[in-house]
C-alpha cells in the first residue's frame, strides 16, 4: 500500500524529511515550496519530485492523504489547522507554535477532526530514550528531582535557509524543544524552574 504524502517546507528540516522519505517505496511524495531557493535546492536533489504551488493543490488534486509541515515556527499551527480542513492527516514538525493561542487554535482543530495530528518529537522514540524512560518508571532509581541537558553542536540556527529565527523570540529554546519535552515525558511533570547557561 502506498500512502501520498505531501512535504511544506524544503528547507534544512524539509530537506531532510525528503531525502529520507523520498528513499521509500510505500510512499508517494510531492513538495509544496513557495521559496525560490528553497524549491530550486531541492528540485535539484531530487529532479523527478513532483512540486505543487500550494498545499490545497496537492490535498485536493494530488491525492495527499498527509501533510508533513517542516516551516518556521510561526507557520506550524496555521498551516496544520487548514490542512485539517482539507481532509488530511498532520504531522508537524516541533515546535507545535511559536504562540500559545496557536497551539490552543491547533488542539481544538484536531478535537474536531477525526485526522491524527503528531508533533515531531521523535526522541521519545529512540531506544536509549525509551530504555531510561522504562528505568524511571520502574522506580529502580527513585525520584527524579534535578535534570541536565547538554548540547554543543546543534546546526539548525546554522543550517536555517529563511533565518526565520532572527527574527523570532526564543528561537532557540523553540528549535532545541527536545530538551524540555524530554524533562516532561520522563517525569510526567512540568519543571519547577529551569536555567540555561550558553557561549
Amino acid at each position: 500500500m502506498v500512502t501520498k504524502l505531501c512535504l511544506v517546507g524544503a528547507g534544512s528540516i524539509g530537506r531532510r524529511h525528503l531525502r529520507l522519505l523520498a528513499e521509500r517505496e510505500d510512499v508517494e511524495l510531492c513538495v509544496v515550496e513557495p521559496n525560490e531557493q528553497c524549491r530550486a535546492a531541492a528540485s535539484q536533489e531530487h529532479p523527478q519530485m513532483p512540486f505543487f504551488d500550494s498545499m490545497e493543490a496537492a490535498v485536493r488534486d494530488g491525492g495527499c492523504e498527509a501533510v508533513i509541515i517542516a516551516t518556521p515556527h510561526r507557520t506550524h499551527a496555521p498551516l496544520a489547522i487548514k490542512a485539517l480542513e482539507l481532509g488530511a492527516h498532520v504531522f508537524v514538525e516541533k515546535p507545535m507554535s511559536d504562540s500559545l493561542e496557536d497551539c490552543v487554535a491547533l488542539l481544538n482543530a484536531a478535537k474536531k477532526s477525526d485526522k491524527v495530528v503528531s508533533i515531531g518529537f521523535m526522541f521519545r522514540f529512540d531506544p536509549f530514550v525509551r530504555k531510561v524512560k522504562e528505568i524511571i518508571d520502574s522506580g529502580k532509581i527513585g525520584k527524579i528531582i534535578h535534570y541536565s541537558s547538554r548540547f554543543a553542536t546543534y546546526n539548525t540556527l546554522r543550517c536555517s535557509v529563511t533565518r526565520h529565527q532572527e527574527h523570532t523570540p526564543y528561537s532557540l529554546v523553540m528549535d532545541c524543544i527536545h530538551d524540555s519535552d524530554l524533562i516532561y515525558h520522563f517525569t510526567g511533570r512540568i519543571p519547577d524552574y529551569a536555567y540555561s547557561v550558553a557561549y
